[in-house]
């Protein structure tokens, strides 16, 4: 008797020990496992990597492309409201905040709402150009401290010493990450140079990894990323598996600007005198500087319907996208959706934000925050820059100049209307002429110019911007596209699709005469020269 009571309690441990481990294992798979929930109600036990990150397992991508966006399930049928996220309050932001310190930054599983997706959220801000960046990462600099307070986000963007707070401290202000360096070792990542094994990229990884662990959020911002080399897609797939590899839930924001008003900003910033352009620092004629075209020929050459571009590689993003018919942001939004490359975000991962939409009166930077981070990140700052009026926020403005001044003082210098002298450089001959210039007449509609055509290319110009928006919004009825005709018209009451004409200028007597002041001044200045050298 007592053999056969030692067997069955021998027989009895194992038993009990597996109904232990059976209990345990139902314990972790019903909370630690999402449950997918197939079309035909069929359930199935999938990694979190599965449920989010593309068709493995026999996911179908295309009917399920929720668990793919999982705070914004439905895209299309939501395209507006988020596209028109400032005349709605209650439209949800990408990031979400929960009671639960443990879970805040978490965001329901679709099909299971007692699950939560609990990686941080990673997003990308890649311009394009000329749509505000500036100010975006100025006033991300200066409220790092707040935004990582308020919303849990590190930014890793674009900093300028300028815009730094030096009054607040972060906890992750010493992270080495140079989002330029980073778009330089895309752009040159290949087979025998990875960019992977570089100092920048480990230095980025060190701190993806750090954030993911304790599930801090990121904003990256920098419109470098939308002019880099995509004719190689080596480069956008080491980013989005670097992304995914660390855990984060990934999002692409650009900002939307008119068509017509980018191209005008566009423009200046091409021929802008910038210390780093130096061919429109110096003269041509002589010294093999460039010519500054009038905005007519610019626009001629960009939109020519005989002409192609010869960039291929992705970078000159302006000629892909006219060569296409698109919108520089719909182009964009192309290209990082390239479903060929592993991991690379759906469209319904990238949001468009209408820079010029801003019914509920907050601007573009609390608009962009608003959108791109969380609503209580938005409210938070709106609320502080309200309660604290004397904390400015060191300006970052990037304004156009004229160009027309320039303009007139190589005419000018090649007309022989003032003497060549050290003294008389490019840029100091085009500040004084505009100086003088202003204080000889302020009538400026009086003023001979060359404009684009009124009967064919003005109104070429505005159907095409008005036919660009629609490539990144589609859903946009033309009564929506009202404002955006007003722009136009206001644009063009302001001579902003005209140059001043400088031949018919300088034909003037009242115009030469400034330039012979210049005669004057170098004359006074040698004079001035040899009295010190006696």
């Amino acid at each position: 008797m007592y053999a056969a009571n030692q067997k069955n309690k021998k027989q009895a441990v194992p038993m009990g020990r597996s109904i232990l481990w059976l209990l345990i294992t139902s314990f972790v798979i019903y909370n630690f496992i999402p449950v997918y929930v197939d079309h035909k109600g069929l359930k199935s036990f999938l990694p979190v990597e599965d449920v989010f990150n593309g068709n493995k397992n026999g996911i179908d991508e295309e009917k399920d492309d929720a668990h793919l966006n999982p705070m914004i399930s439905s895209m299309q049928n939501r395209q507006d409201a988020l596209f028109k996220f400032n005349t709605n309050k209650n439209v949800e932001p990408i990031y979400r905040h929960f009671t639960d310190v443990r879970e805040k930054n978490a965001v329901v599983i679709p099909n299971h709402p007692q699950k939560l997706d609990n990686r941080p959220l990673f997003v990308l801000h890649i311009g394009p150009h000329k749509t505000a960046t500036s100010t975006i990462q100025c006033e991300m600099t200066y409220y790092q401290s707040l935004m990582e307070s308020v919303g849990n986000f590190t930014y890793l963007g674009r900093q300028y010493g300028e815009c730094k707070n030096k009054s607040t401290l972060l906890k992750y202000n010493n992270i080495n990450v140079n989002s330029r360096d980073l778009v330089r070792c895309l752009d040159n990542h290949n087979a025998l140079s990875p960019c992977n094994s570089t100092k920048d990229w480990r230095n980025f990884e060190k701190a993806l990894s750090k954030m993911s662990h304790v599930r801090q959020n990121v904003l990256l911002s920098d419109e470098a990323f939308s002019r880099m080399k995509l004719n190689n897609s080596s480069s956008l797939e080491l980013l989005f598996h670097t992304i995914h590899k660390h855990k984060f839930r990934f999002k692409v924001i650009l900002v939307y600007r008119h068509y017509f008003s980018w191209l005008l900003s566009q423009y200046n910033e091409h021929y802008k005198p910038l210390l780093s352009r130096s061919k429109y620092q110096i003269w041509p004629s002589i010294e093999g500087g460039k010519y500054i075209k009038p905005f007519i020929e610019y626009y001629a050459s960009h939109h020519n319907k005989n002409s192609t571009s010869s960039r291929t590689d992705g970078r000159n993003y302006q000629s892909a996208a006219n060569a296409l018919g698109l919108h520089p942001v719909a182009y964009l939004i192309k290209q990082w959706t390239n479903n060929q490359i592993p991991f690379a975000p759906k469209e319904s991962d990238i949001l468009a934000i209408d820079m010029h939409n801003n019914d509920n009166n907050y601007g573009i930077v609390l608009n962009f925050v608003l959108t791109a981070l969380s609503e209580e990140i938005a409210e938070e700052l709106n609320r502080h820059k309200q309660d604290n009026a004397n904390d400015t926020v060191p300006s970052r403005s990037n304004p156009s100049l004229n160009l027309d001044f320039d303009r007139m003082a190589v005419k000018a210098r090649e007309l022989g209307l003032f003497p060549d002298h050290d003294l008389f450089t490019r840029r100091r001959v085009a500040l004084y002429t505009e100086m003088l210039f202003q204080n000889l007449t302020t009538k400026n509609e009086k003023m001979p110019r060359i404009c684009l055509d009124e009967k064919t290319q003005i109104q070429e110009f505005l159907d095409l911007s008005l036919l660009l928006e629609k490539t990144v919004f589609p859903d946009r009825r033309n009564a929506q596209q009202q404002q955006h005709r007003e722009d136009f018209a206001k644009a063009k009451s302001r001579n902003m699709f005209c140059n001043l004409d400088i031949e018919a200028l300088l034909s003037q007597e009242s115009v030469r005469a400034i330039f012979r002041k210049l005669e004057q001044m170098a004359r006074s200045n040698q004079a001035a020269h040899d009295t010190e050298g006696n």
